[in-house]
């Protein structure tokens, strides 16, 4: 047995030593990075799955980086400058990828060519000169494109990163949105729209899952399709059929710029209703069916309490007819601010209508959120902020620790199904610290942790919560734990459990 573990312990050496050359040349890695993940390696015990699990721990590699690299699909990694982090979303055409900058560590978007459209020519042309043409594009409520370029078949172009969400997701997490809040987002894409359009650039492409919103509520579009800037793509392009049915039916010249303002109408809907009012189709035969886009409900049908002034834009926007549609998006634009004047609300972009908060006025209860799921973090974030919380999200637990050192949170909520083992060095090190400053944290333990609960020390500011896990148990326990940490006269910002 001797002997066995004498042979193993230099087999398993030379094994990490080729990884770690093979990652440092893959630019996934550098030398000072093997170091660290080394310092922390216990040599007896050290073999790959070790050094993947202090490399997750520590933020130099991702899940996403340990399973490609498993699976020895290491080519793609690092496009031009930039490092893959994971993937944040995937359509038929491309899929898109958080990245980092390795010349600065800054985060940016990757849009990534799909290989079979990478294998036609004519489809890297176009998704090049698309992507030359947007970088013309500078406005608050358009995504922003920085750099193009190709890894040898491997096709992308580099984007800022929008980690708050997309409004498809959005509405099936809230359901719907308020009158004033939808007409706020509307504004923000006409907006966008306008400016392009003053470019010559119409979106062509226009739907919830392309319309992101920043963690602060800052609307922006993506994924133009600009399909009709290329007269010989039509209805073979399954990106824009809805847009050259609805052409067609309507008899509208192709590539109608109005044609985005009905898809802006469809969205609007969206937001408000909690579905689109276009019938749910599944195949393309169905895409294509013209009834689908001429036979409509007026909003207020279904939404029969709906202020009249905010069913007419939408039902303006949704006119079959062109003609008889708005005609600009500064019309649009125009239309919705004077609405949300009407309302006494804010205009996104100008001063707002009321009165600034009293200097002294105390901020909103805090929570930094520790969770790595995009859909629970907008969950997450949805719920609490509905119920007096100022939410912050991070990814990883260290980002959270390392706050407490500077600009802590009141409180902070580490949810294990996310964070895993790290849980309970992070609940620990939050302990140390709860005093000085004051903060609470709430440790949600997953199934996979719930037999080591044990190991944690509770106290009244450091609270657990056990399965089963519903959002109403987090929210109590967060109650409680920042009650012996908070003011009175914070405390009464959020409504006790039943109160609301």
């Amino acid at each position: 047995m001797k002997r066995q573990a004498a042979h193993f312990i230099p087999m398993a050496l030379s094994e990490l030593r080729k990884l770690a050359e093979q990652l440092v040349g893959e630019r996934l890695v550098t030398k000072t990075q093997v170091r660290e993940i080394a310092a922390e390696l216990n040599v007896k015990e050290a073999d790959v799955d070790a050094f993947f699990k202090v490399a997750v721990r520590k933020g130099i590699l991702t899940s996403f980086h340990v399973e490609r690299i498993k699976k020895g699909e290491l080519d793609g990694l690092v496009l031009g400058d930039y490092r893959l982090l994971f993937k944040a979303a995937a359509g038929s055409f491309a899929r898109v990828f958080k990245a980092e900058s390795l010349r600065d560590g800054r985060i940016f978007a990757i849009k990534l060519l799909r290989n079979r459209h990478a294998m036609v020519a004519s489809e890297v042309a176009r998704f090049h000169r698309e992507a030359k043409l947007l970088m013309t594009l500078r406005h608050r409520n358009i995504v922003p494109i920085f750099d193009v370029g190709n890894e040898g078949e491997h096709h992308f172009f580099v984007m800022e990163f929008v980690g708050g969400g997309n409004l498809r997701e959005l509405v099936t997490i809230r359901k719907r949105f308020e009158p004033v809040e939808a007409c706020q987002i509307i504004y923000q894409i006409a907006k966008g729209l306008e400016y392009a359009l003053e470019r010559g650039v119409s979106h062509r492409d226009l739907k919830s899952s392309n319309v992101l919103m920043t963690e602060t509520g800052v609307i922006k579009l993506v994924d133009f399709g600009l399909a009709g800037h290329d007269d010989q793509y039509g209805l073979d392009d399954q990106r824009v059929v809805e847009y050259t049915v609805l052409e067609k039916v309507s008899r509208a010249p192709d590539d109608d710029p109005r044609s985005d303002l009905y898809f802006l109408g469809v969205i609007f809907f969206e937001l408000l209703v909690g579905r689109s009012p276009l019938r749910k189709a599944v195949t393309y035969e169905e895409r294509k069916e013209p009834s689908r886009y001429t036979m409509l409900d007026p909003i207020r049908r279904v939404q029969p309490t709906l202020a009249l002034d905010v069913a007419e834009v939408v039902d303006h926007l949704l006119r079959v007819d062109p003609a008889h549609r708005f005609q600009t998006p500064k019309e649009v634009a125009d239309e919705l601010a004077r609405v949300l004047r009407n309302m006494n609300e804010s205009v996104p972009g100008e001063a707002p209508n009321r009165p600034p908060p009293r200097p002294l006025e105390k901020p909103r209860p805090s929570v930094m959120c520790v969770d790595h799921r995009p859909a629970f973090q907008d969950k997450l974030r949805d719920y609490l902020s509905k119920r007096g919380f100022r939410v912050m999200i991070v990814s990883d637990s260290s980002r959270a620790v390392a706050r407490l050192r500077n600009n802590p949170p009141d409180a902070i909520l580490l949810m294990g199904d996310s964070v895993g083992d790290e849980l309970f060095e992070a609940f620990d090190k939050i302990q140390e610290w709860s005093n000085d400053p004051k903060v609470a944290c709430v440790a949600v333990l997953g199934e996979s942790l719930i037999d080591r609960s044990d190991e944690l020390c509770e106290t009244g500011s450091c609270r657990i919560v056990k399965p089963p896990i519903v959002l109403r148990d987090i929210r109590r326990e967060l109650y409680l734990a920042l009650s012996k940490v908070l003011s009175d006269s914070r405390m009464i910002m959020l409504p006790k459990v039943g109160e609301d």
